[in-house]
């Protein structure tokens, strides 16, 4: 049962007055927010499946950061980010074994993706368990403990061991502090935050929003944008901005950024088979409606494909570097006419296509 205190105080504005907002990208939200997806998941999991949500405490949830490198058009992690699963939770119900590791890690996954669509969830993630299904203050096998129903609280046999199917219990106080109205900074600083975590707000300013939020909201005609790499999308509209203002690729200044994001992009895109002409299509017609281009959108798609297929021959290259010594074509040519080329060299036929197939 709840109990409620209500106090009326005069308040006036201070002097001087300190306020911070987390916002939805801060690590101590991420925690809390990934926190009750675990205990929302974990619950409706076990009350599909055995009728009644099984204990479980997910509250200690932690997030500790990675590392990664950043520079002007480029940056990727160099260490994972890791996630500690702290707390307690039901493993077995009956004869059944709850595969907790591995929903979990599943349920932490999908909730990063959708925190975080930039990181590769499989590579740039690390999660740590840190479960017990220990009930406290202790697990007890004494033989007047045998009958007790601590002992199956997260190793229930059947219904008939959750007691609060029968009777509602509790084993823990909880006391919260509340206060209204909010100062004249508060409302500033929450309206700040809520503005610029807008939908609204990010459709008008494209820099500001992550890609994965950008291409859902502002791509719905282009067919399953949702699915590709948020960085191709990036620096294909990168490219875009770059060859239609006029830029051309060379070893100097903007020049030498357009050769860096066509680089990045072929990287990214080696296993995602991205169309990127249909891609410069559709980020033309969105530049558009913002600026006005002086180069053809024929030009501009013939300037970015040109670039990426020279950095594509480079990949080829530098990959058949590593084992043949005798490789060294110049890339500034077509790759059908780089692949003519490395047949007259040491390198063998099934080596060759290996290696296309890894970069296709």
């Amino acid at each position: 049962m709840g109990h409620f205190f209500i106090t009326e105080k005069d308040f006036k504005e201070e002097g001087f007055e300190f306020v911070e907002r987390k916002g939805l990208g801060h690590p101590d939200t991420l925690a809390d927010a990934l926190a009750e997806t675990l205990s929302v998941e974990y619950s409706n999991y076990t009350l599909k499946r055995y009728g009644a949500i099984l204990h479980h405490n997910f509250d200690k949830v932690g997030l500790l950061g990675g590392s990664s490198f950043v520079a002007l058009g480029e940056g990727y992690m160099t260490q994972p980010i890791r996630i500690l699963v702290n707390g307690r939770v039901s493993t077995k119900f009956g004869n059944e074994e709850i595969p907790v590791r591995k929903i979990i890690a599943d349920w932490v996954k999908e909730f990063f993706k959708k925190r975080l669509p930039m990181i590769n969830v499989d590579n740039d993630l690390k999660i740590h368990f840190n479960l017990s299904n220990k009930s406290s203050p202790g697990k007890t096998y004494e033989k007047e403990s045998k009958r007790g129903t601590r002992r199956y609280w997260f190793e229930p046999r059947g219904l008939y061991d959750i007691q609060e199917l029968k009777k509602l219990l509790s084993n823990d106080t909880s006391l919260g502090v509340g206060y209204a109205p909010y100062s004249v900074l508060e409302k500033i600083v929450l309206e700040i935050e809520n503005t610029l975590s807008s939908d609204k707000y990010k459709f008008k300013n494209k820099w500001l929003v992550s890609e994965g939020k950008y291409s859902h909201q502002l791509a719905p005609k282009l067919e399953n944008i949702a699915e590709i790499n948020p960085s191709v999308l990036d620096y294909v509209r990168s490219l875009v901005l770059l060859a239609g203002s006029g830029v051309c690729p060379s070893n100097k200044e903007w020049g030498y950024r357009f050769r860096l994001f066509s680089k990045l992009l072929v990287r990214n895109n080696i296993k995602n088979g991205a169309n990127i002409s249909k891609l410069i299509d559709y980020f033309y017609n969105d530049w558009s409606r913002w600026t006005k281009f002086n180069v053809s959108r024929e030009d501009v798609k013939e300037s970015i494909l040109k670039e990426n297929e020279r950095n594509f021959n480079r990949e080829l290259i530098d990959r058949l570097k590593n084992k043949y010594l005798d490789v060294d074509i110049d890339i500034n040519q077509s790759t059908e006419n780089v692949i003519k080329a490395l047949r007259g060299t040491s390198v063998d036929r099934n080596s060759l296509e290996k290696i296309l197939k890894e970069l296709s």
